[in-house]
């Protein structure tokens, strides 16, 4: 981690709370309910794809694996748009996030596979390189879809626009993952109680587009703070 001298940018962790937390708060609501369904839907139906009998993972599991990822990130990634461009004061349509993330989607979802490839071998090497990792490259597909980068330029604005502001970076995202640990757990604890597998696949599936929804916002608004000074602030 680099504790380099620099203007502060960032602010509180209880500045950035309140705002990740309004998934649901984007002026284009149809975008947003479009997005978390897709998103909600191709977790759920991927998980009811029934698995083959012989032991190991098919061709076909792997196939259904990889698309669900892109589906999503994909969704996601729409979502990101739409509101780094409400932080920027512009205007913008479902239609036109829609098409700035499929020009880019093989953009997308190379620079999305090699992050988290980088990310699980950080984990295995001890987990706290692949935290590192997390932080100094989790602004690439900002710059990806809001300045048009290049894969590898992306990774190295990331790395350059977090330098100085790692740790405090990582100690939001920890706290923001704490925060959400309770009432993820006891919506999990109803689920179970219910004995419903179905019901359990479900829940899963609405916290996990809940929470990514969540941490769009919460990228976007750091995002914001750091690349245009703050601009974020006036939301």
């Amino acid at each position: 981690m680099e504790n380099q001298s620099r203007p502060e940018k960032l602010k509180g962790f209880l500045y950035y709370l309140p705002k990740a937390v309004k998934f649901y708060d984007l002026k284009n609501e149809k975008l947003t309910r479009a997005v978390f369904v897709v998103i909600l839907l191709t977790s759920f139906l991927s998980t009811l794809v029934p698995v083959e009998a012989d032991s190991g993972m098919s061709f076909r599991d792997i196939i259904i694996n990889v698309v669900t990822i892109a589906v999503i990130y994909l969704a996601s990634t729409v979502y990101l748009v739409a509101y780094i461009r409400e932080l920027k004061n512009k205007e913008y349509t479902a239609q036109e996030c829609f098409r700035r993330v499929m020009r880019k989607a093989s953009r997308i979802v190379i620079a999305s596979l090699l992050y988290g490839v980088a990310f699980v071998m950080g984990l295995f090497a001890l987990i706290l390189p692949g935290l590192i990792i997390a932080v100094i490259y989790i602004f690439y597909i900002c710059y990806i879809t809001d300045l048009g980068e290049p894969i590898t330029d992306a990774f190295q604005a990331s790395k350059r626009i977090t330098r100085g502001y790692r740790q405090q970076i990582m100690m939001i995202l920890i706290l923001f993952n704490l925060v959400l640990i309770l009432p993820v757990l006891l919506l999990f604890s109803f689920a179970g109680s219910s004995g419903s597998p179905i019901i359990v696949t479900f829940v899963t599936a609405f916290t996990g587009a809940v929470i990514n929804l969540m941490y769009q916002r919460l990228v976007a608004l750091l995002y914001m703070d750091l690349e245009y000074g703050n601009s974020s602030g006036s939301i």
